[in-house]
C-alpha cells in the first residue's frame, strides 16, 4: 500500500493541475497566434497589471503579519520579512515598460484590469481574515512558477527579440523566488498541522490562480481593443 500524499504533496499536484488547465485553455492558445506572440504590446500590458499586484504584495503580507488573528510568532516574522523583501518590486516592472518604449511614470500607468483588482483583492481578503495563514496559499504557487512557465518564457523572449533589460522583472525573480520558494515552504511546514488547514492552503492556491487566469484572459481582450481609440493603454500602440 503506497503512503498518503503529504500536504505540500496534495498541494503540488493541485497547483500542477491548475497550471495544466490555464496552458490548455481556449483563451491561452490565443497567445500562440502569430501576430501575438510576436508583440511586444502585449507583454507591455502584462507589466501594468504586473506592477499593480507587485505594489500590493508587501502591503498585504504586512497585513497578514499585523492581523490580529494571527497570533504564531513564526508567521509573523515571515510575513513581515517577506514583505519587506517584495518592496518596490513594482519599479523592475516600470523599468521595463520603460525599455520597451512605453513612457509611463507611477502616476501615469493604466489602472488595474477588473481581474486584476479581483485577484488582489481576493489576496487581501485572505491577509485580513480569521485565518490570516491561507495567504501563503498565495504567495506558495507565486513564487514558483518557473516549472511551468520557463520554457513559455524562453520563447516568448525569443519571438519577441525581447533584451534582457525588458526582462528585468522575470529574470530578478527567477533568482529571488528560489530563496522565497523555500521560505514560503518551510513556514507552510511548520504553520499546516492539520488537514483541514492543508485543504484552506489548497484553496486559496487554486482560486488566487484562477483569478490570475481571468487577468491574463483580460490582457487578451485588452490587446485585442488596442487600436480602439478609447482604450486607456494608448501608450503602449507605438511600441515596435
Amino acid at each position: 500500500m503506497s503512503p498518503q500524499p503529504t500536504g505540500i504533496e496534495q498541494l503540488d499536484a493541485a497547483i500542477a493541475t491548475a497550471w495544466a488547465n490555464i496552458f490548455q485553455s481556449s483563451w491561452a492558445t490565443r497567445f500562440t497566434n502569430e501576430r501575438v506572440r510576436k508583440d511586444k504590446k502585449i507583454y507591455a500590458l502584462y507589466l501594468t497589471q504586473v506592477y499593480h499586484y507587485a505594489y500590493h504584495t508587501p502591503r498585504v503580507l504586512a497585513l497578514a503579519g499585523a492581523n490580529f488573528s494571527n497570533t504564531d510568532i513564526h508567521l509573523m516574522q515571515h510575513c513581515f520579512e517577506h514583505a519587506l523583501e517584495e518592496t518596490g518590486h513594482e519599479l523592475m516592472a516600470l523599468h521595463d515598460l520603460k525599455a520597451l518604449g512605453a513612457g509611463y511614470c507611477e502616476t501615469t500607468l493604466p489602472k488595474m484590469l477588473p481581474a486584476t483588482e479581483a485577484m488582489i483583492g481576493y489576496v487581501k481578503c485572505l491577509a485580513t481574515s480569521d485565518t490570516p495563514y491561507r495567504v501563503l496559499g498565495y504567495s506558495y504557487w507565486i513564487e514558483r512558477p518557473y516549472r511551468y512557465i520557463l520554457s513559455f518564457m524562453e520563447q516568448l523572449e525569443k519571438e519577441m527579440e525581447l533584451t534582457k533589460s525588458q526582462l528585468s522583472f522575470y529574470y530578478n525573480h527567477l533568482h529571488i523566488d528560489q530563496k522565497h520558494g523555500a521560505d514560503i515552504e518551510q513556514i507552510l511546514l511548520r504553520v499546516c498541522q492539520t488537514e483541514a488547514q492543508w485543504n484552506a492552503i489548497v484553496e486559496a492556491s487554486i482560486k488566487s490562480m484562477q483569478l490570475m487566469a481571468g487577468m491574463l484572459q483580460e490582457i487578451i481582450s485588452a490587446y485585442e481593443q488596442l487600436d480602439s481609440s478609447a482604450t486607456h493603454f494608448s501608450a503602449i500602440q507605438s511600441i515596435q
